[in-house]
C-alpha cells in the first residue's frame, strides 16, 4: 500500500466514456476539485436532463439513487 491509486481492470476506457456520453461536457480528472465539485457537477447534469424534476419514475432522485428530500435539501 502506498499514496498511489492504481486504476483496475474494471474502469471503463476514457474512448468508451466520450463516446457514449457525447452530450455530456467533458470532465477532466487531472484538475485539482474535491469529490464534492465533481458530485455537484453530476447532480447539476442529471438535473438538466430530467428538467429540474426531482420526483419520480424520470425525476433525477432515481437516476441517482437519492431520497428525494436530501435531494431537495
Amino acid at each position: 500500500m502506498g499514496n498511489v491509486l492504481e486504476i483496475g481492470d474494471w474502469l471503463v476506457p476514457n474512448e468508451t466514456i466520450n463516446h457514449t456520453h457525447k452530450n455530456l461536457p467533458e470532465v477532466s480528472f487531472t484538475d485539482k476539485k474535491s469529490i464534492k465539485d465533481f458530485e455537484r457537477h453530476h447532480i447539476m447534469e442529471v438535473l438538466t436532463k430530467t428538467n429540474w424534476k426531482i420526483r419520480g419514475v424520470n425525476g433525477a432522485t432515481k437516476i441517482l439513487d437519492l431520497n428525494p428530500t436530501t435531494l431537495e435539501a
